[in-house]
């Protein structure tokens, strides 16, 4: 993962006064600019290159302005002695929340884009990523800080702005997800009959034709061979999942009016469908559809029902009850019970009591203790962005909260402590090995993909040193983060290999890529040397994701995540 260096419009458009946006789109509805903007978004997340995303933007322009572009981006690239990029999700979101704010709507008075309005839009984009960036420096110049002795003061607070569109969300275990949370939710009595109205709000009997719906219209919506030009949902009026469709469009005016839909992207993460025309929506962008299909259904849930707002107060009480009930004791230890059916171990436990580990695994001598968060990065902090909130959040997280209560890398060595000195009772294992024989490997996984920005695993270890040290073992291995999303992506890596494997190979890595910075300097190497398990690509990774894994395989997740047979 590396620090966003976009370029600006003073790099391209060099020795230009820079123009106001306002004057640049006065006569451009914002329809037509949320157009541009999504299309970018969705080839984007294609994984379109640049060349080809602006080439279709640049198609009617004339060679002399294209081309000058194009020259004067080869200069900037030279003198910075990298590539910068011409378009990321961060800076095509930042000017559709600027959109929304400003939004212009009248009819076009043309029947379709004129270049020189593509041009402008284009140049508005520079001008709104020069102003977004502009604020950012403001943050990073802010703690004065070295970026080689203190990276972790320098860099957060631009990464934690960038860092929630580096990952992509994964539809499928999104709908699992919702569905293992809403079949729950059915089980409790006191709650039954507020899943139900949901449901039946919306249309639907059963939660899996509830999520299934999602899935197929994404599907319908988006396949990546297709390579689909724009990212349009087409619903008819009757088609059973409208209602779902409709509640998921935003009002600009009701966003502007709405000061707490605008922190960070709230709002548009609530509803990031634009109702395009007639029967077609358009997606600003996938991973926050993909959300909706996700926690945001315990949102929508929650807010909805009279019910559970009476019984729980407010959402972050809610949300740690099915954090316990739901996140942990189903999707966790789901994903836990699948990745060592098959691969050999002597012990795994799970849970089942306050004073064990959320999950304890053990293949011979190494000892691997999990502790299990789900956790979110509030929206609040990234968008203050500054160092202090940022590690006071990663330490009420991960190491103990306000309160005083251990947390993460606490409970851990809490649990270390004891095994240093005696045994949980579902493992003896002192009969078979000494202590000074065994290793620990600490784990902690955790729901939100934001954590694992660079940094965060490095600085968490730095903080916890002191707690795992002096135990009489033959070590105990720095924490290793990894992301719920990154446990079901690679199911079938951790179902084929032994998980010491998988941690020593990226403990290698990070001291390989460490040497290379030590040796050149490289800023590349600065950023990833601090790069969590998800950045350090694992040779283990290579034909194991999840769409590798065997029918029987596939159809053992659909059963743990409570999936009726299709």
């Amino acid at each position: 993962m590396m620090l966003l260096v976009p370029f600006s419009y003073s790099q391209l458009f060099p020795g230009k006064e820079t123009p106001a946006i306002d004057e640049l789109l006065q006569h451009i509805p914002s329809r037509i600019v949320l157009v541009v903007l999504s299309y970018i978004n969705h080839h984007l997340y294609l994984r379109t290159s640049e060349d080809k995303i602006f080439d279709f933007l640049a198609r009617n322009w004339s060679d002399k302005v294209k081309n000058g572009i194009l020259a004067a981006a080869t200069v900037a690239a030279r003198k910075a002695g990298h590539q910068p990029t011409f378009f990321s999700p961060w800076l095509v979101m930042e000017f559709i929340k600027q959109e929304l704010l400003n939004w212009r709507e009248f009819e076009y008075q043309h029947p379709d884009t004129t270049p020189d309005d593509e041009l402008k839009i284009f140049i508005a984009y520079l001008v709104s990523v020069d102003r977004t960036i502009f604020e950012n420096q403001d943050k990073l110049t802010g703690s004065k800080a070295n970026p080689i002795t203190h990276f972790f003061e320098f860099t957060w607070p631009s990464l934690v702005q960038q860092y929630e569109f580096t990952t992509e969300l994964n539809p499928i275990f999104q709908a699992l997800k919702t569905n293992a949370f809403l079949e729950e939710m059915l089980k409790l009595p006191e709650f039954s009959t507020s899943v139900r109205e949901y449901l039946a709000d919306y249309g639907f009997d059963t939660p899996w034709t509830f999520v299934s719906g999602y899935i197929d219209i994404i599907k319908a919506a988006i396949h990546k061979e297709n390579r689909v030009e724009l990212p349009l949902l087409n619903i008819p009026i009757d088609h059973p999942y409208r209602q779902i469709i409709e509640r998921r469009v935003i009002d600009p005016e009701e966003y502007a009016a709405n000061k707490r839909d605008q922190i960070r992207y709230a709002g548009i993460r609530k509803q990031p469908l634009f109702h395009f025309e007639d029967n077609a929506f358009l997606v600003s962008n996938w991973n926050f559809l993909y959300s909706q299909l996700g926690i945001g259904v315990t949102f929508d849930l929650f807010y909805r029902s009279k019910t559970l707002r009476k019984a729980y107060g407010d959402i972050p009480t809610f949300r740690s009850f099915i954090g316990k009930h739901v996140s942990e004791e189903i999707i966790f230890q789901s994903l836990l019970k699948f990745a060592y059916s098959k691969n050999k171990y002597d012990v795994l436990h799970l849970g089942e009591k306050d004073e064990y580990p959320d999950g304890y695994l053990r293949q011979g001598n190494s000892i691997f203790i999990f502790e299990y968060k789900d956790v979110l990065f509030a929206d609040a902090i990234t968008e203050a962005a500054t160092f202090a909130d940022i590690t006071a959040t990663v330490r009420e997280k991960f190491l103990k909260n306000a309160e005083g209560k251990p947390k993460g890398v606490q409970q851990i060595a809490n649990h270390i402590e004891y095994l240093s000195k005696a045994e949980f009772g579902f493992d003896h294992f002192t009969q078979k090995h000494r202590r000074q024989s065994v290793d620990i490997y600490p784990v902690i996984v955790y729901s939100h993909d934001q954590f694992s920005m660079p940094g965060v695993n490095h600085w968490l270890n730095e903080q916890a040193a002191s707690l795992l040290q002096g135990f009489p073992f033959r070590s105990v291995k720095p924490v290793t983060l990894i992301s719920e999303s990154y446990l079901f992506n690679f199911l079938k890596m951790f179902r084929e290999h032994r998980l010491k494997d998988i941690l020593n190979d990226y403990y290698k890595t990070l001291q390989s890529i460490n040497r290379k910075f030590e040796r050149t300097g490289k800023f590349t190497y600065l950023v990833n040397r601090y790069g969590s398990i998800e950045d350090i690509r694992s040779s283990f990774e290579k034909g194991n994701s999840f769409k590798d894994l065997k029918r029987s395989e596939t159809m053992e997740i659909l059963d743990a995540f409570k999936v009726p047979y299709l």
